[in-house]
């Protein structure tokens, strides 16, 4: 069972005015994340409950995320953020935007930001479940996590989706060995590299590439890489 520590803080930013934001959920709207280096998520918090404001946002971060830290932005008015750690090893687990004035009603988008360290967790998505509290009660609960690798099930979630990041791996120009650590089977999450290889089997966002490989007799095309098998990507 995980404990908690609160501690709240006043930080300059925490819900921001935001414009030209088009999603019709929360969201990851901040640029490419990738492993074992650090990030700033921004979510996108495009509507209010029910046509009420948006009172206050709170987030869970993954286990794959630590040293995390609110953003802080100087020109915003002073905004309390509430700190959630774990009692044993210190993590921050929890954070809760929190807004002193609230609009008569839901006619703003807002954004919230942190920063935190991505562990090792290649070709991985990472979700940020989400909970809008807004003025009269409402409450908008965004913490729906799915893969979409339950390829068997016929069940359709009725959770409004988290916000999510995919994970990129780390990598040097030239050659890159890895291994799933899942089933990858969009391949378009290679589309920054040159050319990826698995055995005999291969891939390319180039078409020029592409038709080498399906040219070759020797070479079939790549579309899938399963669990824990062994690959190469030419960045």
């Amino acid at each position: 069972m995980q404990n908690s520590r609160a501690v709240k803080y006043g930080l300059p930013l925490a819900l921001s005015l935001a414009t030209g934001v088009a999603q019709g959920h929360v969201s990851v709207i901040s640029d490419t994340a990738y492993a074992e280096s650090y990030y700033e998520v921004t979510l996108a918090i495009p509507h209010g409950c029910d046509g009420a404001d948006t009172e206050s946002v709170e987030v869970v971060i993954p286990d794959a995320m630590t040293s995390v830290t609110p953003f802080l932005d100087f020109t915003e008015a002073n905004i309390p953020v509430v700190i959630e750690k774990d009692e044993a090893s210190g993590a921050v687990t929890k954070l809760t935007f929190e807004r002193s004035e609230t609009a008569d009603s839901d006619s703003t988008t807002y954004t919230v930001s942190f920063r935190g360290k991505l562990g090792d967790v290649p070709f991985t998505t990472q979700f940020f479940p989400t909970t809008q509290y807004c003025v009269g009660g409402g409450v908008s609960a965004w913490v729906g996590a799915s893969t979409s690798h339950d390829h068997g099930s016929t069940t359709e979630s009725t959770e409004l989706p988290a916000p999510s990041l995919f994970v990129y791996p780390a990598r040097h120009n030239g050659w890159n060995q890895y291994t799933a650590p899942d089933h990858l089977h969009d391949m378009s999450i290679f589309d920054d590299a040159e050319i990826v290889w698995k055995g005999t089997a291969g891939y390319s966002a180039n078409p020029v590439a592409m038709e080498l490989i399906e040219g070759d007799e020797d070479s079939s095309v790549l579309s899938e890489i399963h669990t824990d098998e062994s690959f190469w990507v030419k960045y």
